[in-house]
């Protein structure tokens, strides 16, 4: 019974959503303010797009053999052992039938793409910057933890934040502890999760703006001694690091999207729109640089 009633709502779900994709054509989209690659943009609600591209060859085997009436889950586990029986020619079939089907689908990507009007032209471009350097971040941040590279000192603010939510042993602070320090009632006192944290913080930066120099030379103390004190422990990091490590992670920054590059490879007419790309992707890069 259970199961039938999710079923029924995940159709509804679905249904409610093509409902709004039908109601709000491509022609009318607005350009995103926000080029989070994990967010919608405009482009990804066209209607008309090539079909899917496949990036593995596993992925167009069960694409082509589903097995109707069992979740994902299961379904890539059956499959998975399917997959491991067959021979290495039938494999190779599917080998050459991706990259027929890649050949293809670059081909009506490309085409599509330049049938865009330059708005969407520029979200797209937008959306593939961003995308690739969330993956670039995420490996810089991966390598960096793996070789142990100390972490950047916390700026005075964030160290007089940090002072309100724990104990120096690191436990947290209690509701009543918090409003002693803070000096009066807390507006997120019966509030959990996330929004706790941004009442917090709001309180705290009118606090910290109310400060006098006086008051703020402690935590500004705290940081450059930190700051110090993390600046010697890179240059060990950077004695002891392998050279493969540090040029990998030189090589990962660098690498952060550039302009010609993210629209070569969108497969878009060169050039679109120069200034706007620019203007809106230089900040974005310039952040990620030491």
């Amino acid at each position: 019974m259970i199961s039938m009633v999710r079923q029924v709502g995940k159709l509804r779900l679905g249904l409610e959503s093509s409902v709004r994709t039908m109601a709000s054509p491509a022609s009318t989209a607005e350009p995103s303010p926000d080029f989070n690659w994990k967010t919608r943009t405009p482009f990804k609600r066209l209607m008309i797009k090539p079909p899917s591209n496949y990036r593995t060859v596993f992925a167009l085997f069960v694409k082509e053999n589903p097995i109707l009436g069992l979740s994902t889950k299961i379904q890539t586990i059956r499959l998975g052992k399917a997959w491991g029986t067959l021979s290495d020619e039938e494999k190779q079939m599917y080998r050459d039938r991706l990259r027929e089907h890649k050949a293809t689908f670059d081909d009506q990507m490309r085409e599509f793409l330049n049938s865009l009007p330059e708005e969407d032209q520029f979200n797209r471009v937008m959306y593939m910057a961003s995308r690739e350097r969330f993956l670039a971040n995420r490996k810089v941040r991966h390598l960096e933890k793996v070789t142990g590279k100390p972490k950047a000192a916390l700026n005075c603010f964030k160290m007089f934040v940090l002072e309100h939510y724990r104990h120096e042993d690191g436990t947290k602070r209690t509701e009543d502890e918090y409003e002693e320090i803070l000096g009066a009632p807390s507006m997120g006192r019966h509030v959990v999760g996330a929004h706790k944290m941004v009442l917090r913080a709001r309180e705290l930066a009118v606090k910290w703006k109310k400060m006098s120099k006086a008051e703020k030379a402690v935590y500004v103390e705290k940081h450059e001694r930190k700051s110090r004190e993390q600046s010697e422990k890179r240059m060990e990091w950077l004695q002891s690091t392998p050279e493969d490590h540090l040029e990998a992670l030189r090589l990962l920054r660098i690498t952060i999207p550039q302009r010609q590059s993210i629209v070569a490879s969108s497969g878009l007419r060169w050039p679109v729109d120069q200034s706007r790309v620019g203007e809106a992707q230089t900040p974005m890069i310039e952040k990620n640089r030491e």
